[in-house]
């Protein structure tokens, strides 16, 4: 038996595996990585989930302010409401303040999870221009009325159209040059004339 023994140990001590120390060393290392890969997966899972909020709130932002440009010009005014986005609802908070009399700057911050997290947009609603302005840039004196004919050889210069408030019946031209009712008082030429 003793003999037996003898070999056994013999054996042992002649194998040519891993020792105890080695495996530990490895064991330590690959922990290590691990950890590492287990640390980086969840930093990316806050910064996906960071960029989902973020998205969410500019959403939210689009939203409120999507309603603002729909609205009236003068019924657009600060306020809040609730917007909900996917299983998400935001707080958006409008503030709107008069740049001129023809323009609002309209600032939605939008409330993130956290006090640090709000975030705002801004854009600008422009008033639409009046009719009357809109006929005065493109020369007509006045909804259907004409522009007065062309008064012929120094007549009285037309009775203005007979559609709307008209013109003021032309200025009845001194007959020295052909005037086709095409040229504005600026010297332009009015569009669809030939």
């Amino acid at each position: 038996m003793k003999e037996a023994v003898a070999k056994a140990r013999a054996a042992v001590g002649n194998s040519e595996g891993f020792g105890l120390v080695e495996v530990l060393v490895a064991a330590i290392i690959l922990a290590f990585g691990l950890l590492a890969v287990a640390g980086l997966s969840v930093s990316t899972a806050g910064q996906e989930r960071l960029a989902r909020w973020q998205t969410d709130q500019a959403l939210a932002a689009q939203f409120a302010l999507a309603e603002a440009y729909q609205a009236d010009f003068d019924s657009v005014a600060s306020g809040s409401s609730d917007v909900e986005v996917g299983e998400q609802t935001y707080r958006v908070v409008l503030t709107v303040t008069d740049v001129s009399g023809r323009v609002k700057q309209v600032d939605a911050a939008v409330a993130g999870v956290g006090p640090l997290d709000s975030r705002t947009f801004s854009t600008r609603l422009y008033a639409p221009r009046p009719a009357e302005d809109l006929l005065d840039l493109m020369g007509g004196g006045g909804l259907g009325g004409g522009d007065g004919g062309d008064g012929g050889d120094g007549g009285d210069g037309g009775d203005g159209g007979d559609g709307g408030d008209g013109g003021d019946g032309g200025d009845g031209d001194d007959g020295g040059e052909d005037d086709d009712g095409c040229t504005l008082p600026n010297g332009k030429k009015k569009q669809n004339c030939p």
